[in-house]
């Protein structure tokens, strides 16, 4: 009895072995597969690709892309240059932009400043439009490099504040919240976006009213 209870218990531990190597190998498998997927489409977008193409490649990029790649990073510099095609290929290579700034980390300071600036009548009429995630941008909370940001300055303030010998101020959650909304409400007012924006949803409205009628 005592024989088959041992018998069963090394069947496991090699069991459990087995099972252990075969995920390595599947990870070593999954990192070499994510590394020549980045590759290839690297050098795919290096390629001077029609403008049909060149939409099609923006519009699947952040969903069918760049959760596939090694590093997704790297495609900032190929959204950047998108960017400065302009029309409808700015505002979706800042769509690719949202995404690596959101869920990798990427800094870019000027993002809604870019956003804003694109919110053109042409844009909302285009056939790749990206009004739904203009909204979804608008209505979204900085990205959290924005927060990192605004408590590296405090803690900064803070130093001088213990230098000069003043009590310290620690900042509550609420304030930091607070804080983010003013950077991003200054951004909107600098760009005067918040108007502009309301007049081309009208603008996209009775377009779209004249067009059933």
């Amino acid at each position: 009895m005592d024989f088959q209870k041992e018998s069963t218990f090394d069947m496991w531990i090699l069991l459990v072995c087995l099972l252990k190597e075969k995920m390595t190998l599947s990870r070593k498998l999954k990192l070499k597969l994510k590394l020549k997927f980045t590759k290839a489409w690297l050098s795919f977008l290096m390629l001077p690709l029609p403008l049909d193409v060149y939409k099609e490649v923006l519009a699947l990029i952040h969903q069918n892309v760049i959760p596939s790649m090694s590093n997704p990073s790297i495609l900032c510099d190929f959204l950047t240059r998108s960017y400065d095609i302009g029309g409808v290929i700015s505002v979706m290579a800042l769509s690719g932009l949202f995404i690596l700034m959101t869920q990798h980390g990427l800094e870019y300071r000027k993002f809604y400043e870019k956003l804003y600036a694109l919110l053109t009548h042409v844009v909302f009429m285009a056939k790749h439009r990206s009004i739904f995630l203009q909204d979804k941008q608008l209505k979204s909370h900085p990205p959290k490099n924005v927060e990192s940001e605004i408590l590296c300055e405090h803690i900064k303030k803070e130093r001088e504040a213990a230098t000069a010998g003043k009590r310290p101020y620690y900042l509550k959650k609420s304030e930091l919240r607070e804080r983010k909304l003013m950077n991003k409400y200054n951004e909107l007012k600098f760009t005067s976006p918040i108007r502009r924006y309301v007049d081309l949803l009208a603008h996209y409205q009775i377009n779209m009213i004249m067009s059933e009628e």
